[in-house]
């Protein structure tokens, strides 16, 4: 989508990764944005879908205004405002993209797949109008020629083209779910034909796919209930999914398909009343009779006070918490935190193999506590009572309570031939042997001469 006659400078185009060549389907996987001179691209990840946006090359995360572009989530969705012509792209995490422009800046003056602003949903680049069921052959010519992609083209098709369909018959799915019930007062506010649509792609999806899930199909019907929101009709379809498109949120907060206003907040002790929506939205919001801690804080809270935890956390009336070295509580009827010092400890006593050591812990508060005494040598720790030996077998090692104890054997001086040492049992000190103890009667005399001969 752009302008005919550039006056904001707006545009709004996606980029698709490819999903069937043959059937030229797609999937939504970045999405453009450019007004006055900031340039927005969000991505949307493939396998966990979550949208990451990036302000002229610096990443964004809502809530936060820059540029003449505010930036708001609602935790499946991000919604880019540009309240100066009045017009907003949402980006959804089920890879929808929504755009809404304002009639007193853009009306007659769009074009693109989404058609003429106060026109025809369906023209052609050169400005020609085709019927409503014509869409799909006059959204080829609207491809962006990206040299990058060769393989892009825009194309003009012909109305009367068939489209190819998929050979396979797909029945029992949660595409299903558009003909139930729950869409029957949308089908009877809106043209049924656009879910009847939405309802043949997301068939065509799960012919196409060769997963086993049916969580690629969660994007047709998510849609189609924004189809119906957008004409006030709100439709609760993900608990008829078995699961496939629920929608996890965090901290607490629950997802709803319709809120029109967000959630209240807290500022300081105050509670002030959330935006108003437009449309209804769906996301991640408070439960009942709860407030967020702070306007765009994830937390929710039954009361608003003044009072935080030691990592800026909310704490309610009458509840209590460690905070350096203080203990601290929210008082119920100021509603502001009272802290008053730890209780020193008394040191432990340590037991005849232990030290004594103090530090500080992590909240910075002095602690002492027992430790066993060991012995450090050659890179080996040994327990108070431990002894070992080094290269020098004279030499004998212990660990003692005031350190290590080093004990040294001396010898007697003899000397006498090595075949008549007799060496201990730690191979430290010797004593010298008589011939007759070592060479018996019964050995030949040639033994008996080489020892002697030994020196």
């Amino acid at each position: 989508m752009k302008e005919k006659k550039p006056q904001y400078n707006f545009l709004v185009a996606v980029d698709n990764s490819n999903y069937s060549p043959v059937l030229l389907e797609s999937l939504v996987k970045r999405v453009i944005v450019t007004y006055d001179e900031s340039n927005v691209v969000c991505e949307i990840s493939a396998n966990n879908p979550k949208i990451a946006c990036k302000l002229s090359g610096t990443s964004v995360i809502p809530p936060t205004e820059k540029q003449g572009i505010r930036f708001q989530t609602t935790g499946t969705q991000v919604i880019m405002y540009m309240d100066k012509i009045r017009s907003s792209v949402t980006v959804t995490s089920e890879r929808g993209v929504i755009v809404n422009v304002a009639m007193e800046h853009f009306a007659n003056n769009t074009e693109g797949q989404c058609g003429v602003c106060a026109g025809g949903s369906c023209v052609r680049k050169g400005g020609a109008l085709e019927n409503d069921n014509c869409c799909p052959q006059t959204a080829s010519s609207w491809v962006y020629n990206d040299p990058t992609k060769p393989h892009c083209q825009p194309r003009e098709a012909p109305c009367t083209q068939p489209t190819p369909k998929p050979q396979c018959n797909v029945t029992g799915t949660i595409c299903d779910i558009l003909k139930h019930k729950v869409f029957s007062s949308c089908r009877e506010k809106i043209n049924s034909t656009i879910l009847d649509v939405i309802e043949e792609s997301c068939r065509t999806d799960k012919c196409l796919s060769n997963s086993t899930t049916e969580k690629g199909l969660c994007s047709s019907l998510s849609q189609a209930a924004e189809v119906c929101r957008a004409a006030n009709v709100c439709v609760e379809w993900r608990h008829l999914t078995n699961g496939n498109c629920d929608v996890s949120c965090s901290n607490g907060l629950i997802y709803q398909e319709c809120r029109s206003k967000a959630d209240d907040y807290c500022d300081c002790r105050n509670r002030v009343s959330g935006m108003s929506y437009d449309t209804p939205v769906p996301g991640c919001f408070c439960p009942e009779n709860t407030m967020r801690a702070e306007k765009y804080k994830d937390i929710c809270v039954h009361q608003c006070t003044t009072c935080k935890g030691p990592l800026g956390e909310p704490k309610q009336p009458g509840e209590t918490w460690e905070s350096k070295c203080n203990i601290c509580t929210c008082n119920n009827i100021t509603m502001t935190e009272e802290c008053t010092p730890k209780p020193k400890l008394a040191p432990p006593t340590c037991k005849d193999n232990e030290m004594l050591i103090t530090f500080n812990s992590t909240d910075s508060c002095p602690m002492a506590i027992c430790v066993e005494k060991t012995c450090e040598y050659n890179g080996t720790k040994y327990k108070v009572g431990d002894q070992w030996k080094g290269n020098n077998p004279c030499v004998s090692y212990s660990c003692q309570l005031d350190g290590i104890q080093i004990k040294e054997r001396v010898c007697p001086p003899l000397t006498c031939a090595q075949a008549l040492r007799k060496w201990d049992d730690q191979h430290c000190c010797y004593i010298c042997s008589n011939l007759n103890e070592t060479c018996p009667e019964n050995i030949c005399n040639t033994c008996c001469f080489s020892q002697k001969i030994v020196p």
